[in-house]
């Protein structure tokens, strides 16, 4: 279904030059992504002005073009497509999304939480597209440009929503609801991520809170029966469906344990098994909430198994390289302290020929409680039996200090990340297990070209 272009003209401080000749299909904030029928929105980023881009993104097929009135090139129009100037191009983006979601009467599921929200998204997909044409967020656009875009891309033949929404400030969940009108919430969990901006876990909380504050009257909410911090935000909540690791809504789980790669299997009732196919205890969690979700849809069991035995997992979580001669863990796509401790759990928990390694760089926006958060992250590589760690940034200074004087996990200390590198490639012997851990921002990432093209050989 097409962007109605009377809700573009709608749109708050709205003024338009051109006329609306080809129907409007998504939008893009990238004129690189254009494709035609988009609209393009003309975004200042951190680099460069979207609205510099505008004359490559109506080139490339753009139905449109969202700018800021004060844009002075845009004041003689000559191009064919219709341009739309507001005051505040991301809060018309918004409103947009707002506008287009409201013309669809169809399930509309929010997940939110401080880890797992993009492996229990995708979870749940799995299980829902079993049964509905589904629109999911692609990758992490869980944001205040990113949820507007999936939404505006919903269209006649989607039949449900699986929304991610993730935050930095207070209000930006009640924000996401506000466009998004979820009429199911779920939070995964709720830690210790964001404290530079949050300040403490009340605060993350309440935050995450928004969502289930948004739906108490009028939705249905999933809650990790595990998380405490979860649970009391559903105290007012008409319609609570809870999951665990030992059940999901009315369904009894069994942790059957794990294989030798960490992928943990569950016996449901008593009647069915699924095997996972992710490494951690965490999944098991994960496999819970989509199991309660399913099943609170209407699901049979034998295709909620079917789909969680076919999930595999996404780029840079819990990711597994079999490369030559090492094996590789690439959870790097972002880290924090609970994050952290179940990658290091997961990596004790799979048998290795050789050593087991942890490449691991600063987890950053932890605010004044970075240094502890980081010391402890020493203790749990100590704990867990790390044979070596290689260490990336100025915040992971503070696991050396713990590790160096101890003298059991083997610990280097690089300021940069060629350096570890080269240093690693050096290092890794036949049988390693290699775990990359750290921020987004820290790039570590960019370590796997250089390991895909190392072969490590038997002496």
């Amino acid at each position: 279904m097409a962007v109605n272009p009377q809700d573009c003209r709608a749109l708050t401080g709205a003024r338009i030059s051109g006329e609306f000749r080809t129907p409007i299909e998504g939008a893009v904030i990238d004129s690189r992504n254009v494709r035609p029928g988009n609209l393009f929105a003309a975004l200042p980023g951190e680099q460069t002005d979207g609205h510099k881009f505008i004359p490559q993104a109506v080139k490339n097929g753009a139905a449109a073009i969202l700018a800021h009135q004060d844009w002075t090139e845009g004041e003689i129009w000559s191009y064919a497509v219709p341009r739309i100037t507001v005051p505040d191009v991301e809060r018309a983006l918004g409103e947009l999304a707002h506008r287009h979601r409201q013309r669809f009467d169809i399930p509309v599921l929010a997940i939110t939480g401080t880890n797992g929200k993009t492996t229990t998204k995708n979870m749940v997909a799995a299980v829902l597209e079993t049964r509905y044409t589904l629109l999911k967020t692609p990758g992490n656009l869980n944001n205040q440009l990113g949820l507007p875009i999936t939404l505006l891309s919903l269209n006649q033949n989607h039949t449900a929503a699986v929304l991610e929404m993730g935050a930095s400030r207070e209000g930006d969940i009640a924000y996401l609801c506000e466009i998004a009108e979820p009429t199911e919430g779920m939070i995964t969990n709720i830690g210790r991520a964001h404290l530079e901006y949050f300040h403490s876990l009340e605060t993350v909380q309440q935050v995450k809170g928004e969502l289930f504050a948004f739906l108490q009257d009028r939705g249905r909410i999933f809650a990790n029966a595990d998380d405490a911090r979860v649970m009391a935000l559903t105290e007012n909540a008409r319609q609570v469906v809870p999951f665990s690791r030992q059940w999901a809504g009315e369904l009894k789980l069994e942790d059957l344990g794990p294989d030798e790669w960490g992928c943990h299997a569950i016996r449901v009732n008593n009647q069915v098994t699924i095997k996972l196919h992710v490494s951690g205890t965490a999944m098991i969690s994960n496999a819970a909430a989509a199991i309660a979700v399913g099943r609170a849809h209407g699901i049979p069991l034998e295709p909620i198994a079917t789909a969680l035995a076919g999930y595999i997992s996404e780029p840079g979580r819990m990711q597994r390289l079999n490369l030559h001669g090492f094996t590789v863990i690439h959870d790097a796509y972002n880290a924090n302290p609970e994050s952290t401790r179940n990658s290091l759990n997961a990596l004790a928990q799979m048998p290795v020929t050789g050593r087991r390694i942890v490449v691991f760089a600063d987890m950053l926006e932890l605010g004044e409680s970075s240094k502890a958060e980081h010391a402890k992250v020493a203790q749990t590589m100590m704990d867990t039996g790390m044979d070596a760690a290689f260490l990336l940034g100025p915040e992971c200074l503070e696991i050396q200090a713990v590790l160096a004087p101890a003298d059991v996990v083997r610990t280097n200390h690089y300021d940069d990340l060629d350096a570890l590198g080269k240093a690693l490639i050096e290092f890794i012997q036949p049988g390693d297990m290699v775990l990359l851990k750290g921020s987004r921002g820290m790039g570590l990432e960019k370590l796997l070209p250089m390991l895909e093209g190392v072969t490590v050989n038997a002496l």
